[in-house]
Order: structure tokens, then C-alpha cells, then sequence
């Protein structure tokens, strides 16, 4: 009896074994055959159609988990508040502190300009003598009046006029300007049919108030007897009256009360 009991004992024991290891190589051998069940083309695995549906919500869920990842790492990167010490590395620009000399240049025969200018840009009133040719018809042309202006230091420029400057090449204090005169009245000059147009006289004036009234009274006086003798002219007022030295030493009084 105790025989028997022994034996049935040891039979349980071996079968309890056989089990054990069957249950561990189980695993290893279900493996291979689901790896050896998987088709093949050209080398590359074939998933099943009715699996695919599986493999797509795999990866779905997947990349869903990457930019999750994703978005916790950047919501945990440190923001810098020094722009130096961004990954990117911008250069930076010296600051242009040095004037440019061009520039300078433009800005100073602008300001150059304005000031010597600004008696006629900023006229009140003008003291006018007209240059009247006695021949009664011929007058001056277009040609001699470009021959007076070069022989008297006249510059054509602001207001389409000729000027004349304390500098003969039209730099300087303005001192008095130079208007043609029609049968339609007084005209500015056009450059592009001077050459061809006729002027019944000329009309100098002074601007005032003016910085060096006297001084630029004194010039323009000076040229227009000078241009009456080369034109045979006479000097008149602004009603074409004739005009003698009388006349024109009240008009300097005039000038010199006035900037005064």
C-alpha cells in the first residue's frame, strides 16, 4: 500500500515537471509560428487587410503620444529673457554715428541757399528802376539780354530771374534781381526760348527788408546805369517816368529808413 502511494506521488511530481516546462517553452514556440505566419513580397512583410485597421490606430495613437511629448518638453524649456543667449545668433550692427559728408555738403548749400535768398523769398516791398530803350520799338532781344547778364554778373536761378550776387559766380548775399519786360508786362525769364524772345525793357528791383539794403541798392543802381549807357536806355520809376540822381538819392534815403 505504501508501494502504490509512493509511486501515484511520483507520477504527480513528473507530471507537475513536464508542465513547468512545457508552460515556458509555450511562448518561444507561439512566436515563432505567428513570425513564420506573417506573408512576405519582396522581402518586405504584408499585413493582412483585416488587420490593417489595427496597425493604423496603433500608429495614430503613437504620434498622438510623440507631440504630446513634444509639447510637454517645449512647455517645460526655460524661456530666456536675455535675447544674447538664444540659440540663434544675431549679429549686431554698430550704430552709424559718423556724419556723412555728402550729406553735410547738401545740407550746408541748402542752408546756403535759403540764406542768401531769403530778401526775395521773403520780400515786404521792392524798389523798382525800370531800364527803358529810347529806340521806341527795337527794345532788347533774347540774345543781348543773355550778353548783359554774363558782362554784369547776373545769375539765372530762383524764381526763373537773374540775379546778382555779391560774388560774380552767383554765390553770396543776394543783392538785387532782374525781370523782362513785354507788352504783356513784367515777365520771368524762360531759359528755353530766351535766345529767341524780345524784351521791351528791364525791370531791376531790391527786396526788402534785406540784411544789406543799402549795399544791394547801391549795386543795382550802379548796373543799371551801366546797362541803360550799353542798351541806350533811359532809368524810370514804376509809371515810366524818367528818373535823374535827385530821384534816386531820395530813394536811397528811403531804403536806409526802411531797415532801419
Amino acid at each position: 500500500m505504501q508501494s502504490n502511494s509512493f509511486w501515484i506521488f511520483g507520477v504527480l511530481i513528473l507530471l507537475l515537471g513536464i508542465f513547468v516546462l512545457v508552460k515556458q517553452f509555450m511562448p518561444k514556440n507561439k512566436a515563432a509560428i505567428s513570425q513564420d505566419a506573417i506573408p512576405y513580397k519582396n522581402g518586405v512583410p504584408i499585413t493582412p487587410r483585416s488587420e490593417r485597421h489595427k496597425v493604423r490606430e496603433l500608429v495614430e495613437v503613437k504620434s498622438d503620444d510623440a507631440l504630446s511629448n513634444m509639447a510637454a518638453v517645449a512647455s517645460f524649456q526655460p524661456v530666456s529673457d536675455h535675447p544674447q543667449e538664444s540659440v540663434m545668433h544675431v549679429e549686431t550692427v554698430e550704430e552709424f554715428e559718423q556724419d556723412s559728408p555728402i550729406l553735410a555738403r547738401h545740407l550746408s548749400k541748402q542752408s546756403a541757399f535759403e540764406q542768401n535768398n531769403d530778401p526775395l523769398m521773403n520780400a515786404q516791398s521792392t524798389i523798382t528802376i525800370i531800364i527803358s530803350p529810347r529806340d521806341g520799338g527795337v527794345g532788347i532781344s533774347g540774345r543781348r539780354m543773355l550778353e548783359l547778364a554774363h558782362t554784369y554778373g547776373l545769375k539765372y536761378g530762383v524764381m526763373n530771374m537773374f540775379h546778382r550776387y555779391s560774388n560774380t559766380d552767383g554765390t553770396g548775399d543776394l543783392w538785387f534781381s532782374a525781370m523782362g519786360i513785354t507788352y504783356d508786362g513784367v515777365l520771368a525769364f524762360d531759359l528755353n526760348t530766351l535766345a529767341d524772345d524780345h524784351f521791351t525793357g528791364l525791370a531791376l528791383f531790391l527786396s526788402l527788408p534785406h540784411p544789406y539794403a543799402l549795399r544791394g541798392y547801391d549795386s543795382m543802381v550802379g548796373i543799371a546805369k551801366m546797362i541803360a549807357d550799353d542798351v541806350n536806355a533811359d532809368l524810370c520809376n514804376e509809371e515810366m517816368h524818367l528818373i535823374d540822381d535827385a530821384y534816386l538819392a531820395r530813394l536811397r534815403a528811403e531804403v536806409a529808413s526802411y531797415n532801419s
